[in-house]
């Protein structure tokens, strides 16, 4: 958890924002800068990408709704989503004219969060 809270300490952070509405359509990713942090953190917009959801990956994400979804698929669709949230990353990244440097840095921190166990403040 070092990792994290040494990037949160940084003066100006660049942060990927992911997500994907309830028709799971497409993906929204939009790279910003933050300055400062609590109250007084201020961003800037530094690019932004609408990536179309693979319409397999979109029909099978939709059958997880259903109440009798299994756990295998479930299973399943979290790794074939996790690479689609991270191309489009990837992506917005290229879009703001940066290198691929800053996209390992962001899958370390992706990786990170993935074995934070228990609540997780907002």
């Amino acid at each position: 958890m070092k990792l994290l809270s040494d990037i949160a300490a940084r003066e100006r952070r660049r942060v990927v924002g992911l997500m994907s509405g309830t028709a799971a359509d497409g993906i929204d990713a939009a790279l910003v800068e933050l300055r400062g942090c609590g109250s007084g953190t201020r961003f800037e917009l530094l690019a932004f990408e609408t990536v179309k959801m693979p319409e397999r990956l979109r029909s099978r994400v939709l059958e997880l709704c259903r109440t009798e979804a299994r756990v295998e698929e479930l299973c399943q669709v979290n790794f074939v989503l996790g690479e689609a949230l991270a191309e489009a990353a990837l992506r917005v990244i290229a879009a703001a004219g940066l290198g691929p440097e800053i996209g390992r840095q962001l899958l370390v921190v992706f990786d990170q969060c993935v074995v934070i166990l228990g609540p997780v403040e907002s």
